[in-house]
């Protein structure tokens, strides 16, 4: 099957779902809600790549529930999965008190890293980084970021070597994948699933406080969430900046890849960032 209107389809059928209702639906993927006998409320994804699906099935497998949505199949051959879909589902953005989503993100963080089951495989960090890296050597769109990214891939491969403990990273850990439950704590959703030091899931949060309420804040709420989420996890909080720096371009190169433009305001506070001493 290739058709994203046959798959849905085929899933309803094999699952027995009701009340499919699109959440979006592109060419080569979609994301439905529906509701199951067997599950209750679900999502249905739809992927035709598949190595994604695999990633994020394994790690929820791995997971099992605790501090995640719960995975309740998956069809490789056809590039589906069903999960569980968070009730009510409030995202961690909306927690107006930085101390709070700090706090949440912390309990959840603690929760969701294990290290991978034999036989599952994952890309790495490092993949994603020599990735970048080549194409912003080549892009002609690339700018200032054709450095910056050697850079980043540099601290990604030292603070890689430092911290020696492979875990299964979301790698895509900020607020909108964080969602409250019917019991009042938040779970994850979308992992990508890739392997790395646990404190590499770190700095995608904090890109998230990079910009609130469509203001961007100043370069102090940065360090400060910055220098508490290290004591809340005891890292240290200057390889945590070099990671924010490492985000911030490996995020604006991914955005330069797909044609938009790197944000200038983001790239000098990372930058500015990196060098406190």
């Amino acid at each position: 099957m290739s058709d994203i209107k046959e798959k849905l389809e085929y899933g309803i059928k094999q699952w027995s779902l009701i009340e499919a209702n699109e959440i979006y639906a592109l060419h080569t993927r979609a994301v439905y809600s529906a509701k199951s006998e067997q599950y209750g409320n679900v999502i249905l994804k739809i992927n035709q790549h598949m190595d994604t699906l695999s990633s994020e099935y394994h790690m929820l497998k791995t997971i099992n529930g605790i501090g995640a949505c719960q995975v309740f199949a998956y069809d490789k051959e056809n590039g589906m999965l069903l999960e569980e879909r968070i009730i009510p589902g409030t995202v961690l953005r909306e927690e107006r008190d930085v101390t709070t989503r700090m706090r949440e993100f912390v309990k959840v963080f603690k929760q969701i890293h294990h290290i991978p089951d034999k036989g599952d495989t994952y890309s790495t960090y490092l993949d994603w980084l020599d990735h970048a890296c080549a194409n912003m050597q080549i892009l002609p769109n690339a700018g200032s970021l054709k450095q910056k990214m050697i850079l980043a891939r540099k601290i990604g491969y030292d603070l890689f070597e430092q911290y020696p403990e492979r875990v299964v990273l979301h790698g895509d850990l900020h607020h909108d994948n964080i969602l409250r439950t019917q019991k009042g704590d938040y779970a994850i959703i979308d992992p990508k699933g890739v392997i790395g030091p646990a404190i590499f899931d770190i700095p995608r949060f904090i890109m998230n406080e990079l910009e609130y309420d469509n203001k961007k804040v100043s370069m102090e709420h940065i360090v400060y969430v910055i220098d508490k989420i290290a004591e809340y996890l005891e890292y240290p909080a200057a390889d945590i900046r070099k990671l924010f720096f490492m985000e911030v371009i490996l995020g604006y190169s991914w955005c330069v890849e797909d044609g938009e433009d790197a944000d200038c305001y983001d790239i000098q506070m990372a930058t500015e960032i990196l060098s406190i001493e």
